[in-house]
């Protein structure tokens, strides 16, 4: 797939999502306790030349559950987040995307700077509704099971990743979306949520000692 054919296969796939956000409603049983009905928030890859230029070998997905956005609409997304990393932007708080960098360049055995690093992953919330600072499990896998099918499969499949790395969801992407029975074309890693008391070094360790 190429950078083109993915933009546009992920803008498809992203209205139907939304459309489904809001067919579910305020009844929805997946709802976060702070989120919008309409509330949707794009994620996948930030820079696709970059990311589908390079051997897939090295292609590096970073699962997490939910953006801490509190208000979300219908036109939000976080890639800016990881652009403005890359561009240089200030910023309070870039260890997150620092401990991504550097679990890439354990992953693939590169050694890239951490803005050329990001240039070269994808990242993916699993509830695009977004939510806050901590999330409910239940709610979580609730969605994941809602949503696995048409979408969550989907947009792995248009990411088409060699590794997966499930921050802190392990259990929900591999029991919940895929039945314990992921499909062969990518690996699995289990490491914590990078916010959670854990060094770059140690962040990128963990990936490693899984390869």
């Amino acid at each position: 797939m190429t950078a083109e054919q993915y933009e546009k296969a992920v803008c498809d796939l992203f209205r139907l999502w939304k459309q489904q956000h809001l067919q579910d409603g305020n009844t929805s049983k997946n709802m976060p306790k702070t989120q919008c009905p309409e509330a949707f928030i794009r994620d996948g890859i930030p820079y696709p030349i970059e990311y589908f230029t390079q051997p897939r070998e090295d292609r590096v997905l970073f699962v997490l559950k939910e953006s801490n956005a509190k208000c979300a609409d219908k036109n939000s997304s976080s890639l800016s987040w990881f652009r403005d990393f890359v561009e240089g932007c200030e910023d309070e708080n870039p260890y997150l995307r620092t401990k991504l960098a550097s679990a890439f360049n354990s992953i693939t055995g590169s050694d890239l700077s951490a803005r050329e690093a990001i240039k070269r992953i994808a990242i993916m919330n699993i509830n695009k509704r977004g939510g806050t600072s901590s999330s409910i499990d239940s709610v979580l896998r609730e969605y994941a099971k809602d949503y696995k099918e048409r979408y969550i499969k989907k947009q792995i499949e248009l990411i088409d990743p060699k590794y997966v790395v499930c921050c802190g969801v392990y259990g929900v992407i591999n029991d919940t979306v895929y039945n314990g029975n992921p499909p062969p074309t990518f690996m699995l890693l289990d490491v914590r949520h990078p916010s959670r008391g854990i060094s770059v070094e140690g962040f990128a360790e963990v990936c490693k000692k899984q390869i």
